[in-house]
């Protein structure tokens, strides 16, 4: 399916940040009653370093304020923000010492005008860890996926799928680590649904053959493994998952379509039942380079209806485009000329950047 660019209403376009710097947006959220808070991350150029900066702005786009976070002689790279119940924030992010390869993992919570409450290192016990995304519990705790790494001697193994569980003050209830030290696997998404279970999706790379295969697992609250699933086996891969309404999930990311020259990939999106089975999965892209699906939410959307964003990496200009895209609650998606199948759009976006 190819997609089709349609005119959006734009309420604002504004662009943050400083030429003898490399600034992005890790992520960000609403607010509520103030504005956004955006996650940049942002490394300086000419050294091996770099800081958090949160940029706070009203809900117009405009800024307000920010808050920097730099440690001496470390790389601060954050990956999420979110807004918790209560009002305060969270972020995961590492810390990397200058001109080394190893990575610790870090808990912030902040009040809403991003002061410190507390920070926690999680974990403390491997070599290198990533967290990628994380989600408030009901208990008003934290539950935290991403991969942790050990050395064996002077030698890197492979990455294990991670997860932490924290109490409200950051501190860890228990954890786990998923694989097996011969494939590379790594947790990109987590959700936490009614029965106070939650869900992870990510990723295992099979180190005997080169491919990648998109996983899911489902645990109770106390740690225990309910079901542990691969899905669009051959050169598949989830970068997250959102909880719709009804509590089935999409898992999205991208499926290799070739490895080229050129290389050629689609947005895959799953959408499963809370037991992990497939309720439907399908592909679509622009273009013939690489496609994926990167951030989703459902905040404020009727049904089941999600957007989803992501990027392609040329329009035949060497260009990045940036897209995003509504979704209905469509359980059975109609199929397209070519004969793949394809959830129904109701909005879509196109950015070239």
């Amino acid at each position: 399916m190819q997609l089709k660019g349609y005119s959006q209403l734009i309420s604002f376009n504004k662009t943050y940040g400083h030429y003898e710097l490399l600034d992005g947006a890790a992520s960000g959220c609403e607010i509520k009653g103030q504005g956004y808070v955006i996650d940049q991350g942002v490394t300086l150029q000419t050294t091996d370093s770099g800081y958090i900066n949160l940029l706070f702005t009203d809900y117009n786009g405009d800024s307000i304020y920010s808050k920097i976070f730099a440690e001496s002689n470390l790389a601060l790279i954050s990956y999420k923000i979110k807004q918790l119940k209560n009002n305060n924030l969270a972020l995961i992010c590492f810390k990397r010492i200058a001109n080394q390869n190893d990575l610790t993992g870090y808990l912030y919570k902040l009040n809403m005008l991003g002061d410190t409450i507390f920070t926690k290192q999680l974990p403390t016990n491997y070599t290198r860890t990533l967290l990628n995304d994380f989600c408030e519990t009901h208990e008003g705790g934290f539950i935290i996926t991403g991969y942790a790494q050990n050395h064996v001697g002077n030698t890197l193994q492979q990455s294990q799928l991670y997860i932490v569980k924290t109490d409200s003050l950051g501190n860890k209830l228990w954890d786990t680590l998923i694989g097996n030290n011969v494939d590379w696997e790594e947790g990109h998404g987590i959700v936490e649904l009614e029965d106070s279970s939650f869900i992870v999706a990510g990723y295992r790379y099979k180190a005997g053959n080169g491919t990648y295969e998109g996983i899911g697992l489902k645990f109770d609250k106390n740690n225990k493994l309910l079901w542990s699933k691969k899905y669009n086996n051959g050169n598949s891969s989830f970068s997250g998952l959102i909880k719709l309404k009804t509590e089935n999930m999409i898992l999205y990311g991208g499926k290799l379509i070739s490895v080229g020259p050129p290389v050629d990939g689609d947005i895959l999106m799953t959408k499963i039942d809370t037991g992990g089975n497939v309720i439907w999965s399908k592909t679509y892209g622009i273009g013939t380079l690489p496609d994926g699906a990167f951030c989703g939410t459902v905040t404020n959307l009727p049904n089941d209806e999600y957007i989803l964003a992501g990027g392609n990496n040329n329009l035949g200009q060497n260009k990045q485009v940036g897209w995003f895209a509504r979704f209905d609650s469509a359980v059975l998606p109609y199929t397209d000329a070519v004969g793949r199948q394809c959830p129904c759009i109701t909005m879509l976006a196109i950015l070239i950047v």
